[in-house]
């Protein structure tokens, strides 16, 4: 007889018997937990609501039961809305006071209460199912920054780099994510974080994003200051003088235009990421990016330089000193190098860069006169 059979054939034993049984709601549990694995998420629907129409009033060990594999089918099926099952069950008021304590198997081992299976699966539940979420389970957005290989166990795994607006940071494989590996990087997603105490804080789960990237992240103006064909990402600097990098995949950016970025800066690593969100007019960028006001100081048109003296005010950055004296090659003026003039008024695009000799100074990639 196979699986299709034996489904008919218990469904149809079923119905000759009164439902509102205690014998009939056990034989549901019995029959479900047997064979949940192997049955279509209709069927296992379909037994979990035929126990539904009559449900224990009280609470007991059927109930209880019944709630376990119903937990276990939530697990294999995403379609089963677990969330109102659970309300229809009256979870918590209908759960038993030992359902609230580890039992302890006929293996000796020690096993979570089901309350704490409940909470966990009403976690996870809420993390796949975002328009389902009703505020008693709290995730936090991260951004998948980077993916690489390690090797684990003897074998060769895919694993990301994930990162939280406030920097906090984690790793998880990428089998985990609700996505192909290929679609994860510079993508949000919403993840559930473990806390157990003497224990470090880890990855329990990971879902769509219920928010945008600008929704949870910063969203501020940055200046492409190249781009790096070996690594194949684009260097991106915001008006803090801060360096970024961004992957290029799927970018079509020219060094000298300006974009709206998430910055991702992973709390105790240098290296910060970014993740373009919008690019943006060269009109709007340096209204965005903003620009200093210097007078010309000197002029050396032989070796094609010049110096300036800023006399707006500085913004402060944590990056270095941006000084009041700097130089500028007369090339960026293109056409209108001639007409420079000493103490002539300009504006200015810079950022602090750093040298070949590690040291970060005035960096200027426009004049204008």
């Amino acid at each position: 007889m196979n699986e299709a059979q034996t489904y008919n054939d218990f469904i149809s034993g079923l119905n000759t018997q009164q439902p509102a049984t205690a014998n009939a709601a056990w034989e549901i549990f019995s029959f479900l937990n047997a064979n949940y694995k192997t049955l279509t998420s209709l069927e296992s629907r379909t037994l979990l609501a035929m126990y539904l129409k009559h449900p224990a009033q009280q609470p007991c060990v059927t109930h209880s039961c019944i709630i376990s594999v119903a937990l276990k089918v939530a697990e294999l099926h995403a379609d089963f809305r677990l969330l109102p099952f659970l309300k229809m069950c009256r979870v918590p008021e209908m759960l038993r006071p030992e359902d609230h304590q580890p039992q302890t198997g006929k293996d000796g081992r020690r096993y979570p209460a089901l309350k704490d299976k409940i909470d966990r699966a009403v976690e996870r539940y809420q993390l796949l199912h975002p328009e389902e979420r009703d505020g008693t389970v709290t995730f936090t957005p991260m951004l998948a920054v980077k993916i690489f290989e390690v090797e684990m166990r003897g074998r060769k795994c895919k694993v990301v780099k994930l990162v939280a607006a406030d920097g906090t940071a984690f790793t998880a494989l990428a089998q985990t994510f609700p996505c192909k590996p290929w679609e994860i990087q510079n993508r949000l997603f919403d993840v559930s974080i473990r806390h157990e105490e003497g224990k470090e804080d880890k990855v329990a789960g990971i879902g769509p994003a219920a928010e945008k990237i600008t929704e949870a992240f910063p969203n501020i103006v940055g200046y492409i200051g190249g781009y790096d064909s070996v690594n194949g990402y684009y260097h991106i600097y915001d008006n803090a003088s801060r360096h970024f990098v961004a992957q290029g995949k799927g970018l079509r950016l020219q060094e000298g235009s300006f974009v709206m970025f998430a910055p991702v800066v992973p709390r105790g690593d240098k290296f910060k990421s970014a993740v373009v969100t919008a690019t943006l007019s060269q009109a709007d960028g340096l209204a965005a990016f903003g620009t200093y006001t210097a007078r010309v100081a000197y002029i050396d048109r032989e070796k094609g330089y010049f110096l300036y003296n800023i006399t707006s005010e500085i913004k402060p950055t944590t990056e270095g000193e941006i000084t009041v004296k700097g130089s500028c090659r007369l090339a960026l003026l293109g056409d209108k190098a001639d007409q420079l003039r000493p103490e002539q008024e300009i504006k200015i695009l810079m950022f602090l860069k750093r040298g070949k000799d590690k040291v970060k100074r005035n960096h200027t990639v426009r004049v204008m006169v």
